[in-house]
């Protein structure tokens, strides 16, 4: 499985990440209002065409992204039909392998998330209540062992 970074993303791979992007947070945080990632979608293309993106591909086809800005993980997420077959682990590995520390935010409720990111050592450092949401927010950090 391989994961490269794109550097330069056209309209295409950008449509693409955004439609990954908007399932999956629907998918996994069914506890946020509906309209909540609708709502936010123009607001995080526009992030996402600032934020280093790293890609699995299946063919032509955009299957999993990560988009960092510096060190933090400002979403991980994996295609659907694409899940439970170790895309999002080989995508954290490499991060892993690239970075010195990485941070990221998962909400309490996404237990599958929370257990994923434990599984690849990430600890809680931070507990707080988002405020748009309502919904208690986990920030978690892994750092790379000496």
């Amino acid at each position: 499985m391989k994961v490269t970074q794109l550097n330069d993303i056209n309209e295409q791979q950008l449509n693409q990440i955004m439609q990954i992007w908007l399932a999956g947070n629907e998918e996994a945080h069914s506890f946020v209002r509906a309209n909540y990632w609708s709502d936010a979608f123009t607001a995080v293309k526009q992030q996402i065409a600032l934020a280093d993106i790293f890609v699995v591909m299946d063919a032509e086809k955009i299957i999993a992204f990560a988009g960092l800005a510096d060190h933090y993980i400002a979403g991980l997420f994996v295609k659907r039909a694409y899940r439970d077959q170790g895309i999002g682990g080989a995508v954290i590995d490499y991060l892993q392998q690239n970075y010195t520390e990485l941070e990221l935010n998962v909400f309490e409720k996404n237990e599958a998330a929370f257990r994923f990111y434990q599984a690849h050592h990430f600890k809680i450092v931070e507990q707080k209540l988002d405020e748009e949401t309502r919904e208690v927010d986990f920030k978690m950090k892994w750092v790379k062992q000496a």
